[in-house]
């Protein structure tokens, strides 16, 4: 693990409007989103200020370890960029500063320096290793490009933010680069001191070699959110229209959001994964308890498949997918009607297999890719234990309903999320009420069953936030929500009560410029939300009712 500072939280409500990045366009989408999803509860996240001029830039002596280069998200990713943007710091290749949030190791304020930063490297790697793939990176086509990648060529790489245009490339893209002594980070957002944005032209993007982080990964979140590569958000969820279709609701910055109605009859919650190509993957329970499939693809975003029936056994509760190994193969899990997981998995070439990989399990399962590169699904066995299954690249299955040390008095759905150290963040319900947390490492737990408190009655949500504190949200008893904050040097910030009136699971999720966006239903059946705003700089919001603005076809 890195040796950090302690990191500051903030839990200082704040009165003011909201103005988030996504601003009440997005808050209105998310809104309809989890109304339709029946979702009844709030969280909230509570991180560090941003860091301003208060950090001074030290010399090219002060840059060692990092420690094992992170496990980053895409949206992530971008919030550790934006965060440079609002600190100001200028370029220049002799000045080393803090990462994101003035926490952790310190990079070079260049463009190679501020690419190592946003992915979370253990040092900060020059422009040659990166195009000569010596940094744990790998070559992708430029169409190929999402958020958190980059382009990179002889002596200059830039970070890609999104397509202007996902249907025309030669358009060009919005970026973060570092450039010019003196100058502030351009990004895709404003102007920086001289008056320059983060964009290149088609001609100018021809000229870039594109190249993805190994460790980069699929963002989280506790409802089925996607950023496509043009940086527009994807909310789908179950409609209100009677028939439990499943709508879609897209918000773009800049842009008014939209709503589609893609048909179906489904239950429960859907799951979304983006393909390393930018393909999207929607799966959904059916209300005869069979898997649906809707996907989108190609220059046009069509929709080629909609409420396919993937046969196998019938599923109750929520699927989990993913994209993972070298094949880039789509991997879903569900819980099926007999106790057993299921699986399905399809591969590029477009062959589907299913199998039933047993056990007797009673919650939805949870899917994630750990620091080691291994598939992990975990899930509450019908014994209370939590059940662990792995499977790595070029040996198979193995842990099939294993039982994970030291795990009984579980109950309900499980989080997942990995934090800064590559460990995998296990987060639970007990039977008691209390959150329990885990951690895998290595392939081994250092924490299991850990009492962290509280009195809950929902299932947790959390997230690694931008500057790499562990967050998790959940509803407590009495119906207020609660948060619980791991800050690397200091430990557990532990049930801290941020009110309201809530119903059901929280939402949670990261925006592309840095702002955690935290939904839920109310009790007075209206929609609530908890956001820290980074890029305005107005802090908390909290508890706020938000006008729906669009509602399910």
């Amino acid at each position: 693990m890195r040796d950090n500072p302690l990191l500051t939280e903030l839990a200082k409500p704040i009165s003011a409007t909201v103005a988030s990045f996504f601003g009440r366009a997005l808050s209105a989408t998310v809104a309809a989103a989890l109304l339709a999803m029946g979702i009844t509860t709030i969280a909230i996240f509570t991180v560090r200020a941003p860091a301003q001029a208060a950090a001074t830039c030290l010399g090219s002596s002060s840059e060692s370890s990092n420690g094992p280069d992170e496990k980053m998200s895409r949206g992530r990713a971008l919030a550790r960029a934006q965060e440079w943007v609002r600190a100001g710091w200028t370029y220049s290749q002799s000045c080393r500063v803090p990462e994101a949030s003035n926490s952790g190791g310190n990079y070079r304020t260049d463009c190679s320096g501020l690419v190592s930063m946003v992915w979370g490297l253990n040092r900060s790697y020059s422009t040659d290793q990166f195009r000569d793939l010596i940094a744990p990176v790998y070559e992708i086509s430029r169409d190929e490009l999402r958020p958190g990648d980059a382009v990179v060529k002889t002596g200059h790489m830039e970070l890609f933010a999104r397509w202007k245009n996902t249907a025309d490339h030669n358009q060009g893209a919005y970026v973060y680069s570092f450039n010019t002594n003196g100058q502030t980070v351009q990004n895709p957002y404003a102007d920086n001191n001289y008056g320059d944005l983060g964009y290149n032209s088609g001609t100018e993007m021809a000229t870039y070699q594109a190249i993805r982080y190994k460790g980069i990964t699929e963002d989280e979140g506790a409802w089925a959110t996607a950023f496509n590569a043009d940086g527009t958000l994807e909310v789908f969820a179950r409609g209100s229209d009677g028939n439990h279709s499943l709508n879609l609701w897209q918000w773009k910055f800049g842009a008014e959001s939209t709503t589609q109605y893609l048909g179906g009859s489904i239950t429960g919650n859907p799951a979304t994964a983006v393909s390393p190509n930018g393909d999207l993957q929607v799966l959904a329970r059916s209300m005869d308890g069979s898997l649906r499939q809707w996907a989108k693809g190609g220059a046009n975003g069509s929709w080629p498949v909609q409420n396919s029936n993937l046969g196998g056994g019938s599923i109750v509760g929520d699927p989990a997918a993913t994209y993972y190994g070298s094949n880039n193969s789509l991997q879903i899990f569900a819980l099926g009607a007999n106790g057993h997981l299921l699986h399905w998995s399809w591969t590029i070439a477009g062959a589907w297999s299913y199998e039933d990989l047993g056990g007797s399990i009673v919650g939805s399962p949870a899917a994630i890719t750990d620091g080691t590169n291994t598939l992990r699904i975990l899930a509450v066995g019908s014994d209370g234990q939590l059940r662990l299954w792995s499977n790595k690249p070029g040996s198979g299955w193995t842990d099939q309903n294993a039982v994970v040390p030291n795990s009984s008095g579980l109950i309900g759905d499980v989080a997942l999320t990995i934090s800064r150290d590559r460990a995998m963040q296990v987060l639970a319900r007990g039977t008691d009420g209390t959150l329990r947390h885990f951690a895998m490492l290595d392939n081994a737990w250092p924490v299991t069953n850990e009492n962290l408190g509280g009195s809950i009655s929902g299932n947790p949500a959390a997230t690694t936030s931008e500057d790499s504190t562990i967050k998790v949200v959940v509803r407590g008893v009495d119906g207020h929500l609660r948060y619980w904050s791991f800050a690397w040097g200091s430990g557990w910030t532990k049930n801290v009560d941020k009110g309201g009136s809530i119903a059901g699971d929280v939402a949670v999720t990261n925006s592309p410029q840095g702002n955690l966006q935290i939904y839920g239903y109310g009790t007075d059946n209206v929609l609530r939300q908890w956001a820290y705003d980074y890029a305005g700089g107005t802090g908390w919001h909290d508890n706020e009712m938000l006008s729906l603005g669009v509602t399910a076809s």
